[in-house]
């Protein structure tokens, strides 16, 4: 199972544009990559945790019960692409 997302990818997991993806890269808000020989940004999903909760480890119940959405997300949107081989 792949522990990357594409900016598409993560752009609908957060629920945002894009654009918004590309801002926060740029700006160092949200870490991601490319990988030498391409020119696709990807992002690991153990930073886009880091972002999510950025302010300190602080976390409401709220962001305690959205873990577990992240880890349904994961599962259905990393297994989906390993299944195709």
């Amino acid at each position: 199972m792949s522990d990357l997302l594409t900016v598409i990818e993560t752009a609908q997991f957060l629920r945002v544009s894009k654009q918004s993806v590309y801002r926060w890269h740029k700006s160092g808000l949200l870490k991601g990559f490319t990988p030498q020989g391409t020119k696709r940004l990807l992002f690991r999903k153990d930073d886009i945790m880091r972002f999510l909760f950025r302010d300190g480890g602080h976390k409401t119940e709220e962001a305690k019960n959205g873990e577990q959405d992240v880890a349904d997300f994961f599962a259905e949107n990393t297994t989906r692409k390993d299944s195709k081989k």
